[in-house]
C-alpha cells in the first residue's frame, strides 16, 4: 500500500498546480479556467430546460474529459527521457502502472468536483435567465449528488481506459490508439441513450452498480494488459535505441517511428549531412521537359504524401492489411444498406461522421507525431519559410483524405447501386437523397478544414504552457462539431417538405461557418508556422514544462 500510495503521490504531484489546498494552487489559474468552461457550457447548452436532466447527463461530459486528461497526461509522460526514468523504478510492471492510476484517480475526483462547479454554476445562471425551468434547492442537492455518484462509479474505467493508451504507443498498435480517440465521444453517447430509455432518478443505484460490477473489473484487466504487454514493449523499444527512444535521443536510425502512418525514409538529426554532396541530384523528367525547378512547395507536398500510402503497389503490407479489409466493409455495408431508403441516409451520415472525427482527430493527434520522434530538425532545416512547410504538409494531409473518401464513397455506392438493381427505389426517393447529399457533403468538408487548421495553432502551447487556457476552445470544438454538423445543416433533412432545398437556416450557418471559420483556421495556422520551432523542444517538454 505504501508503494502505490507514494507513486499516486508521485504521479499526481504534477497537477500540484491545480490541485487545491496546497502551497502551489494557482487560484487565479483555477477561476480562469472554470470561468471559460462556464462559458462555453452557456453557449453550447443554453437550450437546455430541466437542470436534473443537465447534471445527469452531464456526467457523459465529464467522463469524456477525464479521459482525454489522462490520454494526454499518458502520452506526455513517455517523453523526454521520462519513460526510461519511470521503467528504471525499483518496483513491479503493475505496481507502476497502478500507482499512476491512483495518482490520476486522485486528481479525477478533484476533476469532477470542478465539474460539477461549471454545471452547477450553469444551472443558477441560466435559471436566473430564463433559460432553464425553475428548481428548488432540494432538487440541486439531489441531482448534484446522482452526478457526483455515477462521476465517481464511471472514474476508474476513465481512468483506466485513458491509461490503455500505454499499450498502444509502439509499432502497428498505434492504430489501436486511433480507435481509443474514435471510440471515447461513445462513452458520452451512450449514456445519454441510456439517460433518454430509464429515468436515472428511480433506478440510480442499480445504474452505479451495473457501472462498477461491469467496468471496474474490465479496468483492473486493462491495467494488467498494460503493465504485462504494453509496458514490456515499450521497454524493449526504449532499451534497443529504436521507437519511443528516438523521441528523445533522434537517434533510432532509419528504423526509428516505422508504423502504417510513418515515413521509411525519416532520418534522425544526428545522421544530417553538413557538407553539400559531390554531385548533383538529377532532375525529374518534367523537369526536364519544362526547362525549369519544380516549385519546392510541391516537391514538399510529393513528400508529405508518402506517409499515406495504404493502397496501391507502394503502400506496405501492413497498410494495406488495414484498408483493404476496411474497403470490403463499406462494399457489404453499402450492399446491405441499399434495400430501404433510410437505411442509406443512415449509411451516408456515417460516412460523413467517420470523415469529421477521424480526419480532425488524426489532424490533431497524428499530423504531426514525428516532431516528437527526433524529426522536428530535419524536417525544419529545409531551406524554405515556415508557413511553407507548414503549408504543404496541410495541404498533402487535405488531398489525401479527401482522396480516400472520395474512393470510400465509389465502394460503397457500388454496393448500393448492386443492391438497387434487384430492389429498385421510388422515383421521389432519389431527388431527396440527392438533396441530402449535395447539402450535407459541403458543411462537413468546410468543418474538417476548419478544424484541422484551428488545431495548428499547437505549437503555441510549447512557447508557453499559459496558452493552454487560450487555445481549450480550439481543442473543444472538435467535440461540439459532432453535434453542432448534425443540428445546424440537416436536423430534420430530407423529407417530403424540402424536396430539394435546404433547411431554411442552411444558408445563414454556412455562411457563418465560412465567415468566421476560414479567417479562424488561417490564424491559427499563421501562428502555427510562426511557432513551429518549439516542435524542437516538445520532445524535451511536457505542457511547456522543461524537465
Amino acid at each position: 500500500m505504501r508503494r502505490l500510495t507514494a507513486l499516486g503521490n508521485l504521479e499526481a504531484s504534477y497537477f500540484c498546480p491545480w490541485m487545491l489546498g496546497n502551497a502551489h494552487t494557482r487560484y487565479w489559474q483555477i477561476a480562469g479556467f472554470l470561468t471559460v468552461l462556464i462559458m462555453g457550457s452557456l453557449l453550447l447548452f443554453h437550450d437546455s430546460e430541466q437542470m436534473g436532466m443537465f447534471l445527469i447527463r452531464g456526467v457523459g461530459f465529464t467522463w469524456l474529459g477525464l479521459f482525454y486528461l489522462v490520454i494526454v497526461r499518458v502520452t506526455f509522460s513517455i517523453q523526454g527521457g521520462q519513460l526510461e526514468w519511470w521503467l528504471t523504478l525499483p518496483y513491479p510492471r503493475f505496481s507502476l502502472v497502478a500507482g499512476k492510476a491512483v495518482g490520476l484517480l486522485y486528481v479525477g475526483m478533484q476533476f469532477i468536483l470542478y465539474m460539477l462547479a461549471v454545471m452547477i454554476a450553469h444551472c443558477l445562471i441560466a435559471s436566473g435567465s430564463g433559460w432553464m425551468q425553475p428548481f428548488a434547492l432540494q432538487d440541486l442537492v439531489q441531482a448534484a449528488s446522482l452526478h457526483l455518484l455515477y462521476g465517481f462509479a464511471g472514474l476508474p474505467c476513465a481512468v483506466a481506459f485513458g491509461i490503455l493508451s500505454l499499450a498502444c504507443q509502439v509499432g502497428f498498435s498505434r492504430i489501436w490508439l486511433a480507435l481509443l480517440f474514435f471510440a471515447a465521444p461513445m462513452m458520452t453517447t451512450s449514456w445519454m441513450f441510456l439517460s433518454f430509455i430509464h429515468d436515472p432518478y428511480e433506478i440510480y443505484a442499480s445504474m452505479a452498480l451495473r457501472i462498477m460490477l461491469i467496468g471496474w473489473p474490465l479496468s483492473l484487466f486493462f491495467l494488467w494488459l498494460v503493465a504485462s504487454v504494453g509496458l514490456k514493449r515499450l521497454g524493449n523499444a526504449a532499451y534497443a535505441g529504436a521507437g519511443v527512444s528516438s523521441w528523445q535521443t533522434g537517434t533510432g536510425g532509419p528504423r526509428a517511428g516505422r508504423g502504417v502512418f510513418s515515413r521509411k525514409y525519416a532520418t534522425s538529426s544526428s545522421s544530417l549531412q553538413t557538407t553539400p554532396p559531390t554531385a548533383p541530384l538529377p532532375k525529374s523528367s518534367g523537369q526536364k521537359m519544362a526547362g525549369k525547378r519544380r516549385h519546392p512547395f510541391w516537391s514538399l507536398v510529393s513528400l508529405e504524401r508518402t506517409r499515406y500510402r495504404c493502397i496501391g503497389l507502394r503502400a506496405s503490407f501492413r497498410a494495406k492489411s488495414v484498408a483493404y479489409p476496411i474497403l470490403l466493409l463499406l462494399f457489404i455495408a453499402g450492399y446491405w444498406s441499399g434495400g430501404a431508403f433510410e437505411s442509406i441516409l443512415l449509411l451516408w451520415e456515417m460516412l460523413l461522421m467517420a470523415l469529421y472525427t477521424s480526419v480532425s482527430m488524426y489532424g490533431l493527434t497524428g499530423l504531426h507525431a514525428d516532431m516528437h520522434k527526433g524529426q522536428a530538425e530535419w524536417w525544419l532545416a529545409f531551406p524554405h519559410s515556415r508557413l511553407t512547410l507548414l503549408g504543404s504538409r496541410l495541404y498533402a494531409y487535405f488531398t489525401s483524405m479527401f482522396s480516400y473518401f472520395c474512393l470510400a464513397l465509389l465502394i460503397a455506392g457500388t454496393g448500393v447501386l448492386l443492391r438497387i438493381l434487384h430492389s429498385p427505389l421510388p422515383a421521389e426517393n432519389w431527388s431527396l437523397l440527392g438533396g441530402h447529399v449535395f447539402y450535407s457533403v459541403v458543411p462537413t468538408l468546410l468543418a474538417v478544414i476548419v478544424t484541422v487548421s484551428l488545431f495548428q495553432i499547437m505549437p503555441l502551447t510549447y512557447k508557453d504552457s499559459r496558452m493552454h487556457l487560450v487555445v481549450l476552445p480550439v481543442y473543444l470544438s472538435y467535440y461540439f462539431g459532432i453535434r453542432y454538423l448534425r443540428d445546424w445543416f440537416y436536423p430534420d433533412f430530407p423529407d417530403e417538405r424540402t424536396g430539394l432545398l435546404p433547411p431554411h437556416d442552411y444558408w445563414s450557418h454556412l455562411s457563418l461557418l465560412t465567415g468566421i471559420g476560414l479567417p479562424l483556421g488561417a490564424v491559427c495556422i499563421f501562428l502555427g508556422a510562426k511557432y513551429l520551432n518549439h516542435f524542437v523542444n516538445a520532445s524535451r517538454t511536457t505542457w511547456g514544462k522543461r524537465l
